[in-house]
């Protein structure tokens, strides 16, 4: 079969002291064409969330993702859900677990069937286990002779050099002049006005989607 990928999807970061939330609101559709001719259209209707830990060096610094990832299937009434638990605050649960189930919606009834239970962590081994069965499909093998997965890089790649017009700086979406006043609170330790920076631009970017 073939498929496509119409999608769309928009970043907004949330700070919240030593970490950041970067939410995912996505408008994607996947068409898939089967081979007997038929066709599926499946609608990604949630996505997880980036966390960034550690942003200011307190307790250890790593990224996960938390929140739900979820797709729909209107042609077979299949709804895949995949939960992405976070290790907390302080990094000391464990990192990267997922946990899911691939159910079918009954129309108009608001009843579900659960066709697999999917479990395990995405950078270790992920099975689905058939329900009323221990049958289980790998659908991430472990890695061979480790335990798991490296989550982060070890070491950064290297930058590519570019170079940037000078009167780009004066751009009003520049990062720079976007988060000006905030670099400015932080590196004179004025936390309060820190938070006040960073809550106008918060604020303005949620005023702008509205």
């Amino acid at each position: 079969g073939l498929f496509s990928n119409v999608s769309s999807t928009a970043c907004t970061p949330f700070f919240y002291g030593n970490y950041v939330q970067v939410a995912m609101n996505t408008n994607s559709r996947i068409t898939l064409t089967l081979s007997s001719g038929g066709v599926e259209e499946y609608v990604v209707t949630s996505l997880p969330s980036l966390y960034l830990r550690g942003i200011f060096h307190m307790g250890p610094q790593f990224c996960e993702w938390g929140g739900k990832l979820q797709i729909e299937c209107a042609t077979t009434g299949l709804v895949g859900t995949l939960g992405f638990t976070t290790a907390g605050f302080f990094g000391t649960g464990q990192r990267h677990r997922i946990k899911g189930s691939v159910d079918a919606v009954a129309h108009n009834q608001g009843k579900t069937s659960t066709f697999y239970s999917i479990a395990g962590a995405w950078n270790a081994r992920v099975v689905a286990t058939r329900a009323g069965s221990t049958e289980e499909v790998e659908l991430i093998r472990a890695p061979d002779g480790e335990a798991e997965r490296p989550a982060e890089l070890r070491e950064l790649p290297e930058t590519l050099p570019y170079t940037m017009p000078s009167y780009s700086l004066a751009w009003p979406r520049h990062s720079r002049q976007v988060w000006k006043d905030l670099n400015e609170a932080i590196a004179n330790e004025e936390w309060a006005l820190a938070r006040a920076a960073k809550s106008k631009v918060e604020d303005g970017r949620r005023a702008e989607e509205a």
